[in-house]
């Protein structure tokens, strides 16, 4: 009787302890989509690439779990609006529309975008759009971009980058904008296709918050505190080869 009551007592001792580890246990939920190589993507059944990298740093300095939340580019956001998650890395690039809804940490890194385009063709410049079928991922800034500044084009929105490649392989459309690493690696994958960088992006990626976030100011000072480490150029030569 007495060996019972001792092995009832450790069971809610250890239900107990166990308990308040998991409320102490401080989690950060990151969304992201896994569509980006080598900014994120799926290998072996898991996310991985330099903003997932990044977040992991980001969690480690903070000293929080990190749980990566993979879904649809266009659906990061609402859930931001909606508290689904606590931020996003998923290479987002702020824009003046954004950032009255959102709010950003300070870029981590500087892109540019690209066309990708089935040879021999050869798109060098924006003007170089006009009067053919060209595709962007919707909610991307190459899709606000196109928008906006290139009227001539007829423009198509994806639900994916891999989707509009291949109506790109069928000649369904006849250039995609995407940003460059990720062109780079779509053309030497498809011997068929080529690439260009077409246009400077002025904003580099950012790490988005709900409005109003207090996570930004110590993840500003992370990435500040990680870039003059040296460890996102690391991250860089890791994923970027850079």
């Amino acid at each position: 009787m007495q060996i019972c009551k001792l092995l009832l007592a450790i069971s809610v001792l250890c239900l107990l302890i166990s308990c308040s580890s998991a409320r102490n246990t401080k989690k950060l939920l990151i969304a992201t989509s896994a569509e980006y190589p080598p900014f994120e993507y799926m290998h072996q059944g898991k996310v991985v690439g330099f903003d997932i990298d990044l977040a992991k740093l980001i969690g480690a300095k903070l000293g929080y779990a990190v749980e990566i939340s993979n879904m649809q580019f266009s659906s990061i956001l609402p859930a931001l609006s909606l508290g689904k998650v606590d931020m996003a890395i998923s290479t987002i690039t702020v824009t003046q529309e954004r950032a009255q809804q959102f709010t950003f940490s300070k870029p981590y890194f500087y892109e540019q975008m690209a066309a990708v385009y089935q040879k021999p063709k050869l798109i060098l410049a924006p003007q170089d759009l006009c009067g053919k079928k060209v595709a962007a991922q919707l909610g991307t800034t190459m899709a606000i971009w196109l928008k906006a500044e290139v009227n001539c084009a007829q423009i198509y929105l994806t639900d994916s980058n891999p989707l509009a490649i291949e109506a790109l392989k069928t000649g369904k459309i006849d250039v995609v904008i995407m940003d460059g690493t990720q062109a780079l690696i779509f053309a030497s994958k498809n011997k068929e296709l080529a690439s260009s960088p077409i246009f400077k992006a002025k904003d580099g990626y950012a790490v988005a918050f709900p409005k109003g976030s207090k996570l930004r100011a110590k993840v500003n000072a992370i990435i500040k505190s990680l870039q003059d480490s040296g460890e996102i150029k690391q991250l860089e030569h890791k994923w970027l080869g850079k």
